[in-house]
């Protein structure tokens, strides 16, 4: 995947927020007493200490409705042997990555259907509802509003959580150093290996904002060799925003999110992808398998 670094500096979209986050993502309800907001058991809890790896997670953005910064810390625990088997199971790992390029929309359908609520595993889902549990605490505590809590998740999702990177650099998932090479990494091991290119960074904003109960499409957008993923969720009517930020998508209007780089906040198109964005609201029309999820 082809991806650029991007930043908040060069525009800006006019919103208007209305209404608390109270509410508005879905959080599990708490099973025990020891497992405050997460109803899972937890899957780590008898792995070796050997076999265990943590990984610390900071983000923020900056709130203009509050005029300061949100920002939030999480540190997450990973099994490896856990990760290497999950990377077995992956339609791009080893042998089959030239069949999943080749049927690309298909391959990247596969790690959806992989990763979604129902064939997701418990070490996955444990993560990811962390992650939610820690932004529904953020939210309350900072009274956000639906759009910030939105921008919480999405900022996640951004640098300095995970660095851009092309796949061929990265020795764990083409230990052959294989170039060109293109590999959709499930959102568990974006997590883990906090690093990867457009689409890896984008299928695990699109894979929080469902587990969060907000309906996210995922866009693969292609143009010759070059190729990029990001997501869109659907327009909430609480949220006011200029519609030229907007992506119609079978009929409906969607907020584009940008995961590459950081400070991409919630509706705002990079001009970068404006004109390409467009053309791909014409080509969804005749190509929908390009509309993911």
């Amino acid at each position: 995947m082809i991806g650029v670094t991007l930043n908040l500096l060069s525009t800006s979209a006019p919103w208007k927020i209305i209404h608390p986050a109270d509410n508005y993502i879905n959080i599990p309800t708490p099973a025990t007493s020891h497992l405050p907001g997460v109803a899972l058991p937890d899957p780590y809890a008898t792995i070796p200490a050997a076999d265990l790896v943590t990984q610390n997670y900071n983000w923020r953005f900056f709130s203009t409705l509050k005029g300061k910064d949100i920002a939030a810390f999480l540190p997450l625990q990973f099994s490896k042997s856990y990760i290497d088997k999950k990377r077995e199971k992956n339609p791009f790992w080893g042998a089959n990555n030239s069949e999943a390029i080749k049927n690309l929309y298909k391959s990247a359908d596969q790690i959806i259907d992989m990763s979604s609520d129902i064939n997701d595993d418990d070490e996955s889902k444990w993560n990811l509802d962390l992650i939610l549990k820690k932004i529904s605490e953020v939210s309350r505590r900072e009274n956000l509003s639906h759009y910030e809590t939105m921008q919480l998740i999405l900022s996640f999702c951004q640098t300095p959580n995970f660095t851009w990177i092309l796949d061929h650099e990265c020795e764990e998932i083409n230990p052959n150093r294989k170039d060109p090479y293109d590999y959709f990494r499930f959102p568990i091991e974006t997590l883990y290996d906090k690093r990867g290119d457009c689409d890896c960074t984008a299928m695990l904003a699109y894979r929080l904002f469902n587990r969060a109960g907000i309906n996210a499409k995922y866009l693969l957008m292609k143009k010759g060799d070059v190729k990029h993923a990001a997501v869109a969720i659907e327009k909430n009517d609480n949220i006011q925003i200029d519609d030229e930020s907007l992506v119609t998508i079978n009929g409906k209007k969607f907020y584009f999110c940008e995961t590459v780089g950081s400070q991409w906040y919630v509706g705002v198109l990079p001009d970068a992808y404006k004109e390409r964005v467009r053309e791909f609201e014409n080509e969804i029309l005749v190509h929908p398998e390009r509309i993911l999820g």
